[in-house]
């Protein structure tokens, strides 16, 4: 169970999420929330403020880099001007309105929303909306036509292909040789993309990590490590 709401200190304002998944108190930031702290229920808001107090400095590092990966202040507010991925370019936001069907067009450099007219706010959940909703159908159309491509290279087809929202992981394989991806992932670089798709084709072969299944990777992924330290990195950025 989670519950979520901002605290501050100082300088940097932080959401508390409650988890009963962990025993102690985790950082993270990324461009959807910024700043996440995340607690057992039984921690104390006073304890947890003063790790926030500690750590500081680090979170403002990772919040600077963040934001000049992006080009833009996180977390975001869905207006004019911000920055987002795409297929590891970034485009500006530009908000318009339409008497027509909302959606959203790239268009010279730029990711164009369109809201439906009867909408007050140009921003914020509506844009977001919209956002997420073209993001899913792009991911599932890229994603699907790399899998087919790779897995006629690798000789190995999935029983299904899921896109799905994924809090921390980029692709899984079960048991039952079901594949599924996180549409965040269409915000990569398509050879990035690439390594996801290959990384959960080889488990079709070796639902494991050992020393073959790196070596099926390799073997159409021979960068795969260069691809998966891009992630590491840059993982953050690509979320909304």
């Amino acid at each position: 169970m989670r519950s979520g709401y901002l605290k501050s200190s100082g300088a940097i304002r932080y959401t508390v999420e409650r988890s009963n998944k962990i025993a102690g108190v985790k950082i993270s930031v990324d461009a959807e929330k910024g700043a996440v702290v995340t607690a057992p229920p039984h921690c104390r808001l006073a304890e947890i403020e003063k790790i926030v107090r500690e750590k500081t400095p680090w979170i403002e590092d990772k919040l600077r880099l963040l934001e000049n990966q992006i080009g833009c202040r996180v977390p975001r507010e869905f207006v004019d001007g911000e920055k987002f991925f795409y297929l590891g370019e970034r485009y500006t936001l530009v908000i318009g309105k339409t008497t027509g069907v909302p959606g959203v067009v790239l268009r010279d450099r730029e990711i164009h929303v369109a809201l439906n007219a009867a909408v007050n706010s140009p921003g914020g959940l509506a844009v977001r909306n919209e956002l997420i909703k073209w993001y899913r159908e792009r991911a599932r159309q890229v994603i699907i036509n790399r899998v087919d491509w790779f897995a006629a290279a690798a000789g190995h087809k999935p029983a299904a292909v899921r896109i799905k929202t994924q809090k921390s992981r980029w692709g899984s394989c079960s048991a039952k040789n079901n594949l599924n991806f996180n549409w965040k992932l269409v915000m990569a670089p398509l050879e990035v993309l690439d390594y996801v798709v290959v990384h959960e084709l080889c488990h079709l072969t070796r639902l494991d990590h050992s020393a073959d299944f790196w070596r099926l990777v390799a073997a159409l992924a021979p960068d795969y490590q260069k691809k998966r330290r891009w992630l590491k990195e840059y993982g953050p950025a690509l979320n909304i």
